[in-house]
Parts: structure tokens; C-alpha cells; sequence
């Protein structure tokens, strides 16, 4: 049973009986889940918490951060090393500096900075 092509249902006030008033629900987008690499790459800056700075007098590029992550993980992070979603810029006696980078839906990337302070353990 097909419907002749010149057909055309006229409504005068009435409501298809061919179409389902309930409309069905939109299935969400799957989400493809993202695989992190182990260590300090596969943490997400809203995971990290900066427990605190290493300061090397005689070598300051020896200035490291302790970053705390989720599991109860230790991490030691140095300037120029990156995180999954951000790298660090800059270390400073009281905060990290990072460059946090996301992704819009219209597929632009944009980055920001994001300071940090040192956050005390009770």
C-alpha cells in the first residue's frame, strides 16, 4: 500500500492520523571514549591540584611542581611539560602558570591561561 504522489492531507483544524503525535526520543551522539596516556599526560588540569614547588637556588631550571592527581598519584612537573589538555608555562615561588587548550564544538581551538596556587594539604 503505497500513498498516490499528488496526495496532500488538508489538516482544517485536524491532526494527521498518519503521523505519531509523541515524538520519539533523539538518540544522543555516541560518545567515542578517549584513551589517556599513562603518567603525567593522561591527567586533565581539572584533576590536577598543585601540592607544591621545588626551588633550586643554584639551578633554576632545576624548579620542579609536585602536582597531586587522581589515585592518590604524585606527579613532578618541570616548565615546558605538558598535561593531557594543557602545558605549563611558567613556575613560580607560590603558583603554576599553565596554557590550557580546548576544542569548541565548531571545531575551533582556543587557549587560555590558567594560574594556579599552591593548595595546602589539612
Amino acid at each position: 500500500m503505497a500513498v498516490p504522489p499528488t496526495y496532500r492531507f488538508q489538516s482544517r483544524g485536524r491532526r494527521d492520523p498518519f503521523v505519531n503525535p509523541v515524538p520519539k526520543p533523539v538518540a544522543p551522539t555516541p560518545v567515542i571514549p578517549v584513551v589517556r596516556p599513562p603518567g603525567l599526560k593522561g591527567v586533565l588540569l581539572s584533576e590536577a591540584v598543585v601540592a607544591a614547588i621545588v626551588v633550586s637556588k643554584d639551578a633554576p631550571d632545576m624548579t620542579r611542581a609536585v602536582i597531586n592527581a587522581v589515585g592518590n598519584k604524585t606527579y613532578f612537573a618541570r616548565k615546558g611539560d605538558a598535561l593531557f589538555d594543557a602545558v605549563v608555562k611558567d613556575i613560580q615561588k607560590d603558583a603554576v602558570v599553565f596554557v590550557l587548550t580546548t576544542k569548541e564544538l565548531d571545531g575551533k581551538t582556543t587557549t587560555r591561561e590558567v594560574v594556579r596556587k599552591i593548595r595546602s594539604t589539612p
